[in-house]
């Protein structure tokens, strides 16, 4: 969990770094949350606690990596939450 603060930048570099750090896998998905209570019950894996809306608000970022398509970093991942 993070600040909510936190601008895109700093993600993308602590996902870099995370990446360096754990340079042993060769798959990384890594989401970020606000550091308010609702963050952590998502960062916990209890969404079901939590609606959609705070959802949205609570979802900071997402970085994906893998070696046959690269890195990809989203810093509006909750968009399509609520859309099926």
């Amino acid at each position: 969990t993070v600040d909510k603060n936190t601008n895109k930048k700093n993600l993308q570099f602590l996902c870099e770094k995370i990446k360096m750090d754990y340079s042993e896998f060769s798959n990384l998905i890594i989401c970020f949350y606000s550091s308010d209570p609702i963050g952590k019950k998502l960062a916990a894996g209890n969404s079901e606690a939590v609606s959609i809306e705070n959802q949205k608000q609570s979802w900071l970022a997402m970085y994906t990596y893998n070696i046959v398509e690269g890195e990809y970093f989203d810093d509006n991942p909750s968009s399509y939450l609520g859309h099926f």
